[in-house]
């Protein structure tokens, strides 16, 4: 699935829209997808959140470095 959106616009903000069409059991995504709102939307879902906490948030999450580091070998298979 692809959604397009201007240079200036954070890919975040298609993220729950694109997800909403699939059921994956974890979302393997860099440090701009580090939200509270959408951490939560995926807990919600049972959708494991693989991504990194951003250094300046207050409380740290735990994050599968194992699993993220595949991060780029799934998109090299679609």
């Amino acid at each position: 699935m692809v959604s397009l959106t201007g240079g200036q616009r954070h890919d975040i903000t298609q993220a729950e829209e694109l997800l909403a069409k699939v059921e994956p059991e974890a979302l393997l995504g860099d440090k701009g997808y580090d939200g509270d709102g959408f951490i939560k939307s995926l807990e919600v879902r049972a959708i494991k959140p693989v991504i990194p906490p951003k250094s300046n948030r207050k409380v740290q999450r735990d994050c599968d470095f194992a699993l993220y580091t595949e991060r780029n070998l799934a998109v090299s298979q679609i």
